[in-house]
C-alpha cells in the first residue's frame, strides 16, 4: 500500500487561467512536493500512534531511510511523490519493556498503552552480518514452545546462525511498517489531498504576484 500525491486536471485549469500556464505549471509541481513531505509526517505520526516504532526507527524524510521512504518521480511530465513503507517484519524485540531479567516473563508493547506478557519468551542474540560477537549482533525474541505447537511469525534460530540446539525454539515478529502504513494510509489520503489543494492555491497566488 502506498500514498501518491500527484495534480490531476490540471490541463482542465491551466486553461481558465490563460496566459498564466508557466505560473500553474510550477506552482502544481511546488504543491506537489510540499505536500509529499506533508504526507511523510502525516503518515509517521499515524503509524507510532497504531504501533510502538520510534521515530527513530521509522526515519526521517531527508534520510530517505528504508522502513518509510519517500519516492520522487515524473507522470506526463508531471512530478509525482509516493510514500511507501517496508513489507519486512519488525522483531518482536524491539517492542520489548524494560530489561527483563533471565527466566523472568517478558514483558511487550506492540500497540502503545497496550502490554503483553509472554512467560516462555527469551532476548537472544543473533548475528549482525555475517557476523555475532558480545559487541556486535543483533536482539532477537525467542520463544520454546511445547511439542506440536506453531506460531504464525516464526524463524528456526539455527537460520539466524545460531546452533540449532533448542527444539521447537523460535523467533517471534511483530508488524512491518507496511502492515500498520495500510491501516492508515486512508486516512493520511484524505488530508494529504485537501493539503495539495491548498497548498497549489498558495504557491500560485504567491509565484502570480511575483511574476
Amino acid at each position: 500500500m502506498t500514498v501518491e500525491v500527484n495534480f490531476v486536471g490540471f490541463d482542465r485549469f491551466a486553461k481558465l487561467i490563460r496566459g498564466a500556464e508557466a505560473v500553474a505549471d510550477q506552482a502544481a509541481d511546488l504543491a506537489v512536493s510540499e505536500s509529499g513531505r506533508f504526507a511523510f509526517r502525516e503518515s509517521s505520526k499515524e503509524i507510532r500512534e497504531q504501533a510502538n516504532f520510534s521515530a527513530s526507527y521509522i526515519g526521517g524524510e531527508a534520510a530517505g531511510g528504508n522502513r518509510l521512504k519517500i519516492q520522487r518521480g515524473t507522470r506526463g511530465g508531471r512530478a509525482i511523490v509516493r510514500i511507501l513503507g517496508r513489507d519486512r517484519p519488525t522483531s518482536l524485540a524491539r517492542f520489548v519493556q524494560g530489561n527483563p531479567a533471565k527466566g523472568a516473563p517478558v514483558r511487550v508493547q506492540v500497540k502503545p498503552g497496550r502490554q503483553r506478557t509472554l512467560q516462555r519468551a527469551f532476548l537472544v542474540k543473533l548475528r549482525r552480518g555475517k557476523t555475532l560477537t558480545e559487541d556486535n549482533f543483533n536482539q532477537g525474541l525467542a520463544i520454546r514452545l511445547p511439542k506440536g505447537a506453531t506460531l504464525s511469525q516464526r524463524r528456526r534460530l539455527g537460520v539466524d546462525g545460531l546452533p540449532e540446539i533448542f527444539p521447537n525454539v523460535f523467533l517471534l515478529y511483530g508488524p512491518s511498517v507496511a502492515q500498520v502504513f495500510n491501516t492508515v494510509s486512508k486516512d493520511v489520503t484524505g488530508r494529504v489531498g485537501a493539503k495539495l489543494e491548498s497548498e497549489f492555491v498558495r504557491q500560485f497566488n504567491r509565484l502570480l504576484k511575483a511574476a
